[in-house]
């Protein structure tokens, strides 16, 4: 098929004028040469489709794939598109090269023109002149006639619109005074932060496409993300490995500069928007990491601590918090940690009004004020007041983390029975739950406390829940002779869930401890009921159910050739038939194929994958 005459190779009737459109439409994103005579195309149709096309130096198409799922025919519509937006591509800049030699030999009369033209009127102007203008000028001697005082406060003004021109010299005059060049990073980094925000398509996630409905939709915000440039990233690594070396040189306040500078400076994004704050808030991490265990005199510490506070304030909920927990590394004296806790009441209150809480039936929890007594309490553990910070936490405990700090608190102490009242009250269900599980916890109180069968009850919980990790907790509690008693009964609570619920995920204990416990003839019944899992369990069976694995096999083969219409599926089930003939049963992968032939004879793509595979 040749690109300049592929219509007649595509089905028309839909396929070709969908293309067509496509094409009108202008959902061919992108269209490049990675390299020679190897294209790669993003086309946006219900999501973004990639499509690579091989040509040959006489146009001819020698390869064309693309990633959708249709397989009504030999070239998709997305392929087609790209068709007709490189030929169109190539026709034009065959046509661009041809006309290259006339339009150069044009523009340079015309140039030629113009500079005669323009001499001309220069003379014209000169003797209407009564002014002669130089046409050069020696800039040394005119310097020369410049005072000192004139030139630096020309300089000054002239910095103040154009910062390159400040980096310019003070490349070329390095000076030692650390101002000069933290001034000079903080137009650069500033430089860098105004042009270092990129916007990217995302694409948006929709069903897969029916060829004969379409499905597509225009982009909405949504489909959209803004992110930090890799050259402003590159510049935030320049600047972080600055600081590091600074700290390691003892020169605490020229990196306390810098790091307030960059802070400043990332402050001023719009935080709101979901993928820059995320940048946003890894950098300012990453910034606060290098002082995390920094150890520094208390004059520098007092230092430090009224920079980060001072930007602390001008940020918002996580990067806030984040720089106010480094206030509190640096908090040493009793005035600095006076005047933190007064501005972290002063954030509560704010937040709160005069009732000092939010009603947890509201469903939402400030994330200020929740913040704002997570700090009180480790500027309390940082004072060394650790009965009034544990007694902050039970006073928080509509907060998930103060209910956790509060936990942890009472298992130092070994206070098991406040740490048991704790967990069961966050086990019971709440409007507003945590992500944390408390049923684990739960299960640490009784672990630590040796409560033996309260601990065994939380293990079966878990077990019967999904955590296979619970079954060896489980059987090192008993003797062996004892668990040999109690593992029948386990395993029929595992089997009886399995089946109430959904049969793969929540069974998937019950196949595992039998396995575990070499119960082969339950497991292969087990499997018989679940055919899909043969592969999970072959090896084990392998060895006494060979043909019953080998039968396993045939029946999900089969099955699944009935069902599959699209490219992954025939890869899946190219898979399953390798993964045969793998363990040994070519005959039956034979058969397999013989039995699928009647629809790959329809499926192109399906006999493509088969032969991939070496099984056709």
């Amino acid at each position: 098929m040749n690109i300049d005459d592929f219509e007649d190779a595509v089905e028309p009737t839909i396929t070709l004028i969908r293309g067509e459109g496509y094409y009108l439409d202008g959902s061919v994103l992108s269209l490049e040469m990675p390299y020679p005579n190897h294209y790669s195309a993003k086309v946006a149709g219900s999501r973004i489709y990639q499509v690579t096309l091989v040509l040959d130096d006489d146009r001819e198409v020698e390869e064309i794939a693309c990633t959708c799922p249709y397989d009504w025919g030999e070239y998709c519509k997305h392929e087609v598109a790209v068709l007709y937006a490189l030929r169109d591509q190539l026709d034009s800049e065959e046509l661009q090269a041809e006309q290259a030699g006339h339009t150069e030999q044009e523009e340079t009369l015309q140039v030629l023109k113009t500079e005669k033209d323009s001499e001309k009127e220069k003379d014209r102007e000169t003797e209407n002149s009564r002014v002669e203008r130089p046409q050069s000028v020696d800039l040394v001697s005119f310097l020369q006639d410049v005072s000192k005082e004139a030139l630096l406060t020309f300089l000054s003004e002239y910095v103040k619109k154009n910062s390159a021109l400040l980096s310019a010299l003070v490349h070329a005059f390095p000076s030692s005074d650390e101002s000069i060049q933290l001034t000079t990073l903080g137009i650069e980094f500033r430089n860098a932060c105004s042009h270092g925000i990129e916007t990217e398509y995302c694409g948006s996630e929709y069903a897969w496409e029916n060829p004969y409905e379409e499905t597509d939709e225009d982009p909405n915000e949504e489909d959209f993300i803004s992110h930090f440039t890799s050259s402003l990233k590159r510049k935030i690594g320049e600047l972080l490995e600055m600081i590091r070396l600074a700290i390691m040189e003892g020169r605490i306040r020229y990196a306390g500069s810098l790091t307030s500078m960059m802070l400043g400076e990332l402050s001023s994004f719009d935080c709101d928007t979901e993928h820059l704050g995320d940048d946003v808030q890894a950098s300012v991490s990453q910034i606060v990491a290098l002082w995390n265990g920094c150890v520094v005199s208390s004059e520098d510490a007092s230092w430090l601590f009224a920079q980060f506070f001072c930007e602390a304030k001008k940020y918002d909920i996580e990067p806030q918090a984040t720089l106010l927990r480094l206030c509190i590394h640096f908090a040493e004296t009793q005035d600095d940690q006076e005047v933190l806790r007064n501005y972290l009441v002063a954030l509560s209150f704010e937040n709160t009004g005069e009732k000092g809480k939010i009603p947890l039936s509201w469903g939402w929890i400030d994330p200020v004020v929740k913040s704002s007594v997570e700090l009180r309490h480790a500027l309390l553990l940082k004072q060394e007041r650790v009965e009034e910070a544990q007694a902050l936490a039970l006073e928080n405990l509509r907060y998930d983390s103060m209910s956790t700090l509060a936990f942890e608190s009472a298992m130092d102490t070994q206070d098991y029975a406040l740490a048991e009242k704790l967990a069961l009250e966050n086990t019971r269900p709440r409007y507003i739950r945590g992500t944390l599980d408390w049923g684990e916890l739960l299960f640490r109180v009784y672990q630590a406390s040796g409560e033996t069968e309260k601990m065994r009850n939380c293990a079966k919980t878990f077990l019967l829940g999904g955590n296979l990790a619970y079954y060896r907790i489980l059987k090192d509690s008993y003797t062996t002779d004892t668990w040999e008693t109690v593992v029948d009964g386990l395993l029929d609570e595992l089997q009886e869930e399995g089946f109430n619920h959904d049969l793969v995920y929540r069974s998937s204990m019950y196949p595992e401890v039998l396995k575990a416990e070499k119960r082969l003839d339950r497991l292969l019944a087990y499997v018989q009921k679940v055919p899909a899992l043969v592969r999970r369990y072959q090896e084990v069976l392998l060895p006494d159910y060979q043909e019953e694995v080998f039968a396993l096999y045939r029946q999900v083969i089969l099955e699944r050739g009935e069902e599959v219409t699209n490219r992954d599926g025939y890869q899946e089930l190219a898979s399953w038939l390798k993964d045969l003939v793998s363990i040994g049963e070519t005959a039956v992968a034979k058969g397999c194929v013989e039995a699928l032939e009647p629809r790959y004879r329809k499926r192109p793509a399906l006999k493509d994958e088969l032969r991939k595979a070496g099984v056709l």
